[in-house]
């Protein structure tokens, strides 16, 4: 991310993913959680998620529909603060 700024709370979204919530700012959907999911399994085997992990799939689609404009930075982001 450019800015350097977080807008996600990284933080807390792995911690998310396992026990299912978050505060309200963080709250995630169903179909979001299950996206943030296979992104956390492609930076455990990979080191990073990024589009191209999802187009050479043809599932790109899919994620940009449930994450809108933002999911590429969310996509750093989560690359940088899982695979730390």
């Amino acid at each position: 991310m450019a800015s350097g700024k977080r807008c996600f709370g990284l933080s807390t979204i792995n911690s998310q993913l396992s026990t299912g919530s978050a505060p309200r700012a963080l709250a995630f959907t169903a179909d979001q959680l299950a996206w943030l999911e296979k992104m956390r399994d492609y930076i455990s085997a990979s080191g990073s998620v990024d589009r191209e992990h999802f187009e050479l799939s043809g599932q790109w689609g899919q994620v940009y529909r449930v994450f809108g404009d933002r999911v590429e930075e969310l996509m750093e982001e989560l690359s940088i603060a899982l695979a730390a």
